[in-house]
Parts: C-alpha cells; sequence; structure tokens
C-alpha cells in the first residue's frame, strides 16, 4: 500500500468524508517532501510540490478532523515547521 491508502484506512472512522482526508494526506505528503523534491519542466526551470490545501464545507463536515490527522503525521517530523492555528 501507499501513503495516500494507508491514510484513509487509518482514518476511516466515518466522521470525515474521504474526499477531505485524501486531499489532508495530500498536504502532509507536500509539507513534508517541502523544497527537497522537485522535478524539472523546462530548462532551468523546477517544479516543486508545494501544496496549500484548503478544506471547504459546512460546519461539521469533518474538516477539522481531516486536518488534525494530517498535522499528527506531519508533527512527528522534525524539519517541518507548521504555522500556529492563531496569529492572534
Amino acid at each position: 500500500m501507499d501513503f495516500i491508502s494507508d491514510f484513509l484506512a487509518a482514518t476511516d472512522n466515518g466522521l470525515s468524508p474521504e474526499r477531505f482526508r485524501r486531499w489532508a494526506a495530500l498536504a502532509a505528503i507536500s509539507a513534508i517532501l517541502d523544497r527537497r523534491v522537485w522535478t524539472s519542466i523546462r530548462p532551468e526551470k523546477v517544479l516543486f510540490p508545494n501544496l496549500f490545501g484548503l478544506l471547504v464545507g459546512p460546519p461539521g463536515s469533518g474538516k477539522t478532523i481531516a486536518i488534525n490527522a494530517a498535522k499528527e503525521i506531519v508533527s512527528t517530523q522534525g524539519h517541518v515547521c507548521l504555522a500556529p492555528n492563531s496569529i492572534t
């Protein structure tokens, strides 16, 4: 299995839709890869897998559950810096 499949299986508790959990997994991979991995798209032009994901849905639809599951995974990586939940 791959990371995304494992993440989906581990978070499949009926509290968050699969699409939220899938995008949270993709955002976690992007955060962990940071700017350490890239591909060339043209000579001297690189493409980084950086991704800013937004989960949009009504209140109580499972956005926070998916995000928190991804944050747990990302927080185990010492080199990843996460923004604070509140800037005030």
